[in-house]
C-alpha cells in the first residue's frame, strides 16, 4: 500500500503560530459579523 504525505484540504500551514495571528483584526471582524447577524435577525 502506498501512502501520500500531503496536508488535508483546507488545513493551515504548520509554519503559522498563535503568536503570529493578528488577534485585534480578528476580534474586529468577528464583532462586525456579529452585528450584521444581529441586525439580520431583527428584521
Amino acid at each position: 500500500m502506498t501512502t501520500v504525505n500531503s496536508s488535508p484540504i483546507g488545513a493551515f500551514s504548520t509554519d503559522l503560530t498563535w503568536d503570529a495571528i493578528d488577534w485585534q483584526s480578528i476580534y474586529k471582524s468577528v464583532r462586525r459579523l456579529h452585528m450584521r447577524f444581529a441586525k439580520a435577525t431583527d428584521m
